[in-house]
């Protein structure tokens, strides 16, 4: 609870976008394995672990890429002053966020890019 409190207290300075790694099974779960298409409506019921900055699939292991949009005033701490690892650049979105897929880049059985806006 304590972090919700911290979360609430946190929010964007201005429309963002900020990229989420997950793997294969992470993807099946939070979409209860139903089909991907352009307005489809995922909630994430945990905290989404972000980072800012692009690096490719090098520093994240995982087979499906949200590219995230998340909007002015939401609800997100930023964690690069504390994290262990200060390339992360970590944005930490509050818990029971939505990703609405706006567009779907890249879609395969094992692998996807996906263009999300976040609420």
């Amino acid at each position: 609870m304590h972090l919700d409190s911290a979360i609430e207290k946190a929010s964007t300075p201005e429309d963002i976008i900020t990229f989420r790694w997950i793997d294969l099974e992470g993807f099946q779960e939070l979409t209860n394995f139903l089909s991907i298409y352009n307005g489809a409506k995922f909630l994430e019921k945990g905290y989404s672990s972000t980072t800012l900055f692009f690096n490719g699939n090098i520093e994240y292991s995982g087979d499906v890429l949200f590219i995230l949009k998340v909007p002015k005033y939401f609800n997100a701490a930023c964690l690069k002053s504390i994290s262990n690892i200060q390339t992360e650049d970590e944005l930490l979105l509050k818990r029971d966020s939505t990703y609405t897929v706006e567009k779907i880049i890249f879609y395969t059985d094992t692998h996807a890019i996906l263009l999300c806006n976040v609420q």
